[in-house]
């Protein structure tokens, strides 16, 4: 993200369950306390999968060319809408309103894909956050049922996707235990950059830990070419922690742990369950699921093994 103007000023919140989107509204909303007015627009998104047709298929011509068409489909469309649909999106802005979000809140329905649809909003109308609630799939169903979360992820997103976690500690962005990733990567940079937004404006900030990771694979490539992998990340750390202090946050609460040799999924993960962190900035690169499969993801990982954390993943312009 290389506009500190885009960072954290437009959110789309997908909608489709009332109850789990209180976590994304509860996060949001200490969001907006931290942000005030930098926050310029709020959409909330319903994507229809066709259910309302299901009821209705014996009673209408099923030539694709005639389903979405029909008048008969319109009808069941906007009756879906009006009574099932309209309600469920005016409590959710409600919940936010109510959180204290005073930015303009719109709501959109669409039909289609999910994770489609979502990466297309973000796309072509510029948003710059995305703010989803993870339903909790394990990782053998999201590998094999999918999950919009997942599908979501493999997208090539031009905005940071937050996935809100279980504990209700990582949706308070005043009193936070935050974790960056970092490799020296645009990626990282980014994430880094995103978290001092909200960083520079925490009113009781407990700590920021910055982590970085040369696994055994980057070590041993970097002695090899003569590189020494401790001054690589500790040029990283020292950079990054100036970088925070020069935007306010106090230095007596900026930690750096270098870690090397090993899996850097597990590295973090550890940093993250020993430090009771709640909320963690990483870096994507819009990995395939494919690739994923044979060569797999750290942010992927961690999203996985650490439901309780709210995820911000961050990708670079």
């Amino acid at each position: 993200m290389s506009s500190e103007k885009k960072v954290l000023t437009s959110f789309l919140l997908p909608l489709d369950d009332l109850e789990l989107f209180q976590g994304t509204a509860a996060l949001v909303s200490s969001m907006a306390k931290v942000l005030g007015d930098r926050i310029e627009k709020v959409t909330l998104l319903r994507v229809m999968q066709g259910s309302y047709i299901a009821k209705h298929m014996e009673n209408i011509d099923i030539r694709v060319e005639h389903v979405l068409s029909s008048d008969l489909i319109k009808k069941f469309r906007q009756e879906y809408i009006s009574n099932t649909i309209e309600p469920v999106m005016q409590k959710g802005e409600a919940l936010l309103q109510e959180g204290g979000v005073t930015a303009p809140v719109d709501i959109a329905i669409e039909d289609g894909n999910p994770a489609d649809v979502i990466a297309d909003f973000v796309n072509s109308r510029d948003y710059s956050t995305v703010v989803m609630q993870r339903r909790g799939l394990s990782k053998v169903e999201g590998m094999f049922m999918g999950s919009v979360t997942s599908r979501l992820l493999h997208r090539n997103l031009k905005a940071t996707v937050y996935l809100t976690g279980s504990s209700p500690d990582s949706r308070d962005c005043n009193t936070a235990d935050i974790l960056i990733a970092l490799d020296g990567s645009t990626h990282s940079s980014a994430a880094l950059e995103e978290a001092a937004v909200l960083l520079e404006k925490c009113s009781e900030l407990k700590q920021v830990v910055l982590v970085s990771v040369a696994d055994a694979a980057s070590f041993n490539e970097m002695l090899k070419n003569g590189k020494k992998p401790e001054e690589q990340s500790l040029k990283v750390l020292d950079d990054a922690a100036a970088m925070l202090a020069s935007r306010g946050v106090p230095e007596d609460r900026i930690f750096k742990v270098a870690r090397y040799g090993k899996d850097a999924a597990s590295a973090i993960e550890e940093e993250i369950k020993n430090r009771d962190i709640d909320t963690v900035f990483m870096g994507r690169r819009g990995i395939s699921a494919i690739a994923e499969l044979f060569i797999g993801s750290v942010s992927q990982k961690i999203v996985d093994c650490c439901p309780e954390q709210t995820i911000a993943l961050v990708t670079a312009d």
